[in-house]
């Protein structure tokens, strides 16, 4: 069987809220319907197959799963189950995997893990959700290695959020990091903003500080804009 079927059956699979065992059967179920389509309409088949979405409704209706685990749910459920890992791994690692919190097939919270990681909680290269860690990291609570954004947001390189702790650069509310930090309340080597520490700063509000010199001698294309 081709793999473009093989990948909408999986589609359908991951959308279903059940036990391995019930996958299995309901795997089996749909190849045979594929391979009579095929037979049937040869390569024309799969324009006749349904919409996943459709089709993973269906079986969760026809199965009554509305009711199976709902007590290890931790938010209201709706159908199907939002939720994709991918088949493909590097270095052992899902290319992506996305979740709302919720393994149908263990009935628990769920962690995000791949290269690519989206959900409540995310782990990976890069990350998105509530509380995410990666290399370049997007969250309510964000770390990254290189680059982390969200409400609060840390990072060895470059922070930007509510407040961000950085290394190297710094943004937001409040910044604090090692080299420059932009915001209302800042602190840094270099500090810009409303209140600030630092050995170099400038004071957005009355437009004192040494940090003009600073830039005069290291960077002078920013120097304008102090001015």
């Amino acid at each position: 069987m081709e793999k473009r079927y093989l990948d909408y059956i999986d589609d359908v699979v991951s959308r279903i809220d059940t036990d391995s065992q019930t996958k299995n059967k309901i795997k089996q179920s749909l190849t045979e319907h594929i391979e009579a389509l095929i037979e049937k309409h040869g390569s024309l088949a799969y324009n006749k197959l349904d919409p996943v979405e459709k089709v993973a409704w269906e079986f969760s209706e026809n199965l009554q799963l509305q009711d199976r685990k709902e007590y290890s749910y931790p938010w209201p459920r709706r159908y199907p189950v939002w939720r994709r890992v991918s088949q493909k791994k590097i270095f052992n690692i899902p290319l992506y995997h996305i979740t709302d919190g919720y393994n149908p097939e263990t009935g628990e919270f769920e962690i995000a893990r791949g290269i690519f990681a989206f959900g409540p909680v995310a782990l990976g290269v890069f990350t998105a959700g509530g509380i995410a860690l990666g290399v370049f990291s997007f969250a309510g609570i964000s770390a990254g290695v290189l680059l982390a954004l969200g409400g609060l947001s840390l990072s060895a390189l470059a922070s930007l959020g509510g407040a961000a702790v950085a290394g190297l650069f710094a943004a937001g509310g409040m910044a604090v990091s090692f080299g420059l930090s932009i915001g209302g309340f800042a602190v840094g080597h270099i500090a810009i903003g409303g209140e600030v520490f630092g050995e170099y700063i400038y004071k957005t509000t009355t437009g004192e500080g040494n940090a003009v010199e600073w830039f005069r001698n290291y960077l002078p294309y920013f120097v304008k804009f102090f001015q």
